[in-house]
């Protein structure tokens, strides 16, 4: 599952690679992705290949798809804090996401942190969490564990603190 403005900025072209590669091998796997098309090109030549467009949706339809999903990759190139990351966390999935997202996604505890252009790697820990029923059901509850203890404050709160002490 992916959410976020479906462009190349957000690395959706590296998720698409990470599916088109679980397909080849046979992997029974879908990809589902959520957010405002910017890059029209990348839904190109997808047919056979399990990947979904959903556009923007209200709240109630992320979130039922959030407790239906296995892993949440957000290979981002720029980001200042992903909000569907803290969203993917609290539904207790693991994730593949960047340095860039700004998150509390801590590597090899509740997912894994890798270059934002990194195909490969992202392709391999994809399947290594498709074909580990034990490894993504253990990292889905560290995911949501961290997001309880850092989460605290509520996500607003929080920015609206950082703001303040640096207006001060």
């Amino acid at each position: 599952m992916f959410a976020g403005d479906i462009s190349i900025a957000k690395g959706v072209q590296h998720i698409i690679f990470v599916q088109k590669k679980l397909k080849t091998l046979g992997i029974n796997s879908e990809l589902h992705l959520f957010g405002r098309v910017k890059h029209d090109f990348l839904k190109n030549n997808l047919d056979g290949l399990g990947i979904y467009f959903h556009g923007q949706v209200r709240k109630d339809v992320l979130k039922k798809y959030y407790s239906k999903s296995d892993l949440f990759i957000f290979p981002t190139y720029t980001e200042g804090s992903a909000l569907v990351i803290y969203e993917a966390m609290a539904a207790g999935i693991p994730i593949i996401t960047t340095e860039e997202s700004g998150s509390i996604v801590r590597d090899k505890i509740n997912g894994y942190i890798c270059k934002p252009d990194d195909e490969r790697k992202m392709f391999i820990l994809a399947k290594k969490l498709v074909q580990n029923k034990s490894l993504r059901i253990k990292m889905g509850i560290n995911s949501r564990k961290i997001y309880l203890k850092e989460m605290n404050v509520s996500y607003p709160e929080q920015v609206m603190k950082i703001y303040l002490n640096i207006l001060n």
